[in-house]
């Protein structure tokens, strides 16, 4: 690995958000406090292991562009998707009000130059600069900053552009599968897959992360490691080790054959 000491994370916004039930009782805005703080803590001990965690948070607890789109709320695709980054800084918010009274140091960026609510615009130069002090936990808001691109592209370039071969994507289900797991309809058996070519991804549209985003990772060479376990010692074993065993593994052709060939 080039920098065992950085790590880029994708969080959706939907881990961060009420289960249904418990939404629909509490009348507020989807962020659970409980989800929030775990999470929190999660990274604080990744710090502590003298890891540099950068996350890339997403907004779809709240609002997502391409969903307001299709439910006819907002029929303006770009204002759409700029709603969904504004999402983005309410759930960075969350987590840093945690780590704040956690006593570390933590920052929240935001691509589209917020600067207000303690929130520091930022560009790629005070990226690489943040990478490279190696002790600042950072959170990031709004995406790559422009309309059309989802939080999962964003953490792709971030990842490039700091160095870094590997990103971890949580996602509820934690793991890839031959079908949406969502989906009951399909008459085919539900099965997880372990290791994964970048172009079999794309050809087959498993839609666990943005297609985008996947041939951006293509076409740097940058392993996606999928999990649904956001404990300190599963994301280590990942970062440092490479290891995933109840998740999933997206990478080039060569390294998809040396994992799964027959001993």
């Amino acid at each position: 690995m080039a920098n065992p000491t950085k790590a880029v994370i994708k969080l959706s916004g939907k881990s961060l958000g009420y289960d249904q039930t418990d939404y629909i009782h509490q009348k507020r805005i989807n962020i659970d406090p409980k989800k929030a703080n775990e999470y929190a803590l999660n990274i604080v001990e990744l710090y502590h292991r003298g890891i540099n965690p950068f996350t890339i948070l997403g907004g779809s607890n709240i609002a997502n562009g391409a969903n307001l789109v299709a439910s006819g709320t907002n029929e303006n695709k770009i204002k759409a998707d700029l709603i969904g980054m504004e999402a983005t800084h309410l759930n960075v918010k969350a987590i840093y009000k945690v780590l704040k009274e956690l006593d570390v140091p933590v920052m929240m960026l935001s691509t589209l130059g917020r600067n207000e609510e303690g929130f520091i615009p930022f560009n790629l130069k005070t990226l690489i600069w943040l990478s490279e002090k190696k002790e600042v936990i950072c959170l990031i808001a709004g995406g790559t900053g422009f309309a059309g691109f989802t939080t999962d592209t964003a953490a792709a370039i971030f990842a490039h552009n700091i160095g870094m071969d590997r990103i971890i994507k949580s996602t509820a289900a934690g793991a890839i599968y031959n079908q949406d797991p969502r989906d009951l309809s399909k008459s085919e058996t539900l099965e997880s897959i372990p290791v994964i070519s970048y172009r079999d991804v794309i050809n087959q549209e498993l839609r666990f992360m943005d297609l985008t985003a996947i041939a951006f990772c293509e076409q740097n060479n940058t392993d996606i490691y999928v999990t649904g376990q956001e404990d300190a010692d599963t994301l280590e074993r990942i970062l440092k080790y490479g290891e995933n065993p109840t998740g999933s593994l997206v990478t080039n052709p060569a390294k998809v054959l040396s994992l799964t060939k027959k001993p």
